[in-house]
């Protein structure tokens, strides 16, 4: 087996490792509650969440730069966060957020009031996939998670070629998924509605300055 072959194998294992331990890293972020394994009756306290990407269409030159928002709505005591997302790597890079670190990253959520805890954050520009997991840490005692409207994730994007594309979330072995605190205390997951964004790509312009000669 080659390196890169070899590396690759070991890059998808730790992010599959990663997202396996989400629901534990939530058990410990609630004091060791167990995590339901199946939805609740939750009386009217949460309907479903809605995941976006903010803007949901998007028209952009060659060559220019956008930003997508990873937004999660009617929300009620966010726990944790992990969502694959793709994108068609012909048109579209993603733009490193944290050049400090090894790979590509994307700028992590917003919506916690205190540092989270993230499991997973990589883009692959060469396949066209973001992967991240993020987990809420509880602060003190009597803290409570997140409720509301707020930020799961901001993605800048470079246009590298025309046409247009869809970036959109996947749920491939069940790793676009949120988990909340149910009334009680225990953690489990809950049903999303996850909403896809269009790119329109066009040829960029460039600027040519007239020749001026001069005859003496």
């Amino acid at each position: 087996m080659n390196d890169i072959a070899f590396w690759s194998k070991a890059a998808r294992l730790a992010r599959t490792i990663a997202f396996g331990i989400l629901p534990l890293l939530i058990v410990l972020a609630v004091a060791g509650a167990p995590v339901a394994a199946a939805s609740p009756h939750l009386g009217g306290l949460q309907s479903k969440p809605a995941i976006t990407l903010d803007p949901s269409v998007n028209n952009a030159a060659v060559g220019s730069e956008f930003e997508l928002v990873v937004r999660i709505d009617n929300v009620v005591r966010l726990l944790g966060a992990q969502y694959r997302i793709t994108f068609d790597a012909t048109q579209l890079q993603v733009m490193d957020a944290d050049p400090a670190t090894d790979g590509v990253q994307i700028g992590g959520a917003e919506i916690f009031d205190s540092p989270p805890f993230t499991a997973v954050n990589a883009a692959d520009n060469g396949a066209g996939t973001i992967e991240y997991s993020v987990t809420w840490v509880k602060p003190t005692p009597d803290s409570r998670p997140p409720s509301g409207s707020g930020v799961l994730g901001r993605i800048t994007l470079r246009v590298v070629g025309e046409g247009s594309s869809t970036v959109q979330f996947t749920d491939v072995d069940d790793w676009t998924e949120i988990y909340v605190e149910w009334p009680g205390g225990s953690p489990g997951k809950i049903s999303a509605t996850w909403a896809p964004a269009t790119v329109h790509s066009v040829p960029g312009f460039q600027l040519f300055l007239p020749l001026v000669c001069k005859v003496w």
